[in-house]
Parts: structure tokens; C-alpha cells; sequence
């Protein structure tokens, strides 16, 4: 009977220190879950952040690169003109 009642009693232990275990093992990777799901919402506010301020970025861009065109075809017309008016006056 005293066998029964160690053998009951190391099983509890075993079986205790085992659960103890995988209950702070369990408790350990939900935290960690946790953290990762908050940093995941963090960078998914900051990639939208980032986003914005790309498409900004980028409309900026092509309005620059539209005016530098519209001045370049300007500067040629000024050209242009001043050849014309050079020609003119060489003629006189």
C-alpha cells in the first residue's frame, strides 16, 4: 500500500512540475503573441503613413518634372524668338 501511495505521489509531482511547465511555457508565447500583434499595428500605421507621404512625394515629382518641361519649352521659344529678332535685325 505504500508503494501506491509513493508511486501516487511522484506521479503528482511529475505530473504537476510538467503541467507548472507548459503552463509558463503557454503564458511565455501568448506574451510574446501580444507583443507581435502590437508592433504588426504599429508598422501597419507607419507603412500607411508612409504610404501618404510617397503619394505626396511622387504628385510633387511629376509637377516638378511637368514645370521643368514647361520651362524648357519656354527657355526654347525665348530662344526661338531671339534668333528670329537677331535674323530681323541682321537683315536691316
Amino acid at each position: 500500500m505504500s508503494s501506491k501511495i509513493i508511486t501516487t505521489v511522484v506521479v503528482a509531482l511529475v505530473v504537476g512540475t510538467f503541467s507548472y511547465l507548459a503552463i509558463s511555457d503557454a503564458v511565455s508565447i501568448k506574451q510574446h503573441l501580444q507583443e507581435q500583434t502590437i508592433q504588426i499595428k504599429q508598422l501597419e500605421t507607419e507603412y500607411v503613413e508612409l504610404d501618404v507621404q510617397l503619394d505626396k512625394t511622387v504628385e510633387a515629382k511629376e509637377k516638378t518634372v511637368q514645370e521643368v518641361q514647361q520651362l524648357e519649352t519656354e527657355t526654347q521659344n525665348a530662344i526661338t524668338e531671339r534668333q528670329k529678332l537677331e535674323a530681323e535685325l541682321g537683315a536691316n
